[in-house]
C-alpha cells in the first residue's frame, strides 16, 4: 500500500513539474517572438543595382591605364540601432578591372590571339575584367527621418569567379586560374534616402573602394603589385520588416 502511495506521489509531483514547466516555456517563446516583432522594424532587406568605375594602382607593368565600367548589384541587409547607427551585410556581384593601351605587335599580342582593332597610330585598348562575389560589411550613420543622409565605412571580402581579357568584341579566360582568388577592400561612402509609403526606403549612394591586397602573383604579371580601386554608384530599394 505504501509503495503505491509513493508511486502516486512521484507521479503527481512529475505532473505538477510538467504543468509548471510547459507554461513557462510557452511564455518564454511568446516573449521572444513578441520582442522580435517589436524590434522587427530595425531589420531592412532589399536590392541594389549600380555601376563600378574601376582601375588599378600598378605603374611598373601597365603605364597607359584607363578606367573601366562594370556592373554591380545584389541583395542587401541592414540593422538599425536607436542612435542613428546601423550595420549592414550585402551579397553582391561586382565587376572590376581596367583597360590599357598597347601597340599592336607587342609581346601581349600573340598571347591574346589576335591583332585587335587599331586606333590611329597602331594602338589598341585591351581590357582586363575581374568579376567577384563580394560581401560588404559596413557601419553607417544617418541624419534625418523621411528624408535622410548617411555616411558609411566598411570592409568587403571578395571571391574571384571570372577573369577575362578582351578587345574587339572577343574575350579570353586563359588567365582565370592564375589570379589571386581572394580580395579584401576598404570602402567609404555617402548617400541619401527617402522613406516612401508603407515600409519602403529608396536610396542612392556613392562609394570609394581600395583593395588591400594585390590581384597578381608569381603566375600573373609578376614584377609589380596590381590592386583594384574605384567608385561605385548605386540605387537601392529596402523594405523595413514589420514597420
Amino acid at each position: 500500500m505504501s509503495i503505491k502511495l509513493v508511486a502516486y506521489n512521484n507521479l503527481s509531483s512529475s505532473s505538477k513539474f510538467i504543468n509548471l514547466a510547459m507554461p513557462r516555456s510557452v511564455l518564454a517563446l511568446i516573449f521572444i517572438l513578441f520582442n522580435w516583432v517589436l524590434n522587427a522594424q530595425n531589420h531592412l532587406v532589399g536590392v541594389q543595382f549600380g555601376v563600378n568605375n574601376t582601375n588599378v594602382t600598378d605603374k611598373n607593368i601597365f603605364e597607359d591605364k584607363i578606367g573601366k565600367n562594370g556592373f554591380s548589384g545584389g541583395i542587401t541587409y541592414e540593422y538599425n540601432f536607436k542612435n542613428n547607427f546601423s550595420v549592414g551585410a550585402d551579397l553582391l556581384y561586382s565587376q572590376k578591372g581596367f583597360g590599357n593601351y598597347f601597340i599592336l605587335g607587342d609581346q601581349l599580342d600573340p598571347v591574346l590571339g589576335g591583332n585587335g582593332t587599331a586606333a590611329p597610330g597602331g594602338i589598341t585598348v585591351i581590357y582586363f575584367q575581374y568579376d567577384y562575389i563580394t560581401i560588404p560589411i559596413s557601419l553607417s550613420y544617418k541624419v534625418g527621418k523621411k528624408y535622410y543622409l548617411f555616411t558609411t565605412v566598411g570592409l568587403a571580402p571578395s571571391y574571384l569567379v571570372s577573369a577575362k581579357i578582351y578587345f574587339d568584341g572577343s574575350d579570353n579566360n586563359m588567365y582565370n586560374n592564375n589570379l589571386n582568388k581572394l580580395e579584401l577592400s576598404a570602402q567609404i561612402g555617402l548617400g541619401a534616402g527617402l522613406k516612401l509609403y508603407k515600409n519602403y526606403h529608396l536610396y542612392a549612394s556613392v562609394l570609394k573602394f581600395q583593395s588591400l591586397n594585390s590581384v597578381n602573383n608569381s603566375n600573373y604579371f609578376m614584377g609589380g603589385e596590381i590592386t583594384n580601386y574605384g567608385y561605385n554608384f548605386s540605387l537601392g530599394l529596402k523594405y523595413a520588416i514589420g514597420q
